[in-house]
């Protein structure tokens, strides 16, 4: 793996996402068209464990399956295949509430300007 930025596919409950993340010096930063977050990560070997905040752009949103993010822990870990990782975990809600996640993440070109 190295540092860069990645396309994220994640699956929770009934809702799926896709966005960003760039990963850099243990951090994480991302989001897409209905949430952001924010993190840590660490990677040994072929293995990653990322932890991060979420949140949504909208606080008047109405749909509770993009609610359900708000104010969110997801705390996901795998290993890569090949240019992706498969992660899997658990996001947890403030509220008490959690559920399980699983994220993809797929390298994209770095482009350099």
């Amino acid at each position: 793996m190295r540092e860069g930025i990645y396309k994220v596919e994640t699956k929770v409950g009934g809702t799926s996402l896709a966005g960003v993340a760039v990963l850099i010096a243990g951090k994480v930063y991302g989001g897409g068209n209905q949430v952001h977050f924010t993190g840590n990560y660490k990677l040994d070997g072929d293995s990653l464990t990322l932890r991060a905040r979420l949140d949504t752009h909208d606080p008047t949103c109405n749909d509770p399956n993009i609610n359900f993010l708000r104010d969110a822990n997801a705390d996901v870990s795998g290993s890569a295949a090949g240019s992706q990782f498969e992660l899997t975990g658990s996001l947890n809600r403030i509220i008490g509430m959690s559920s399980r996640i699983t994220v993809v993440l797929t390298e994209l070109p770095d482009f350099s300007v």
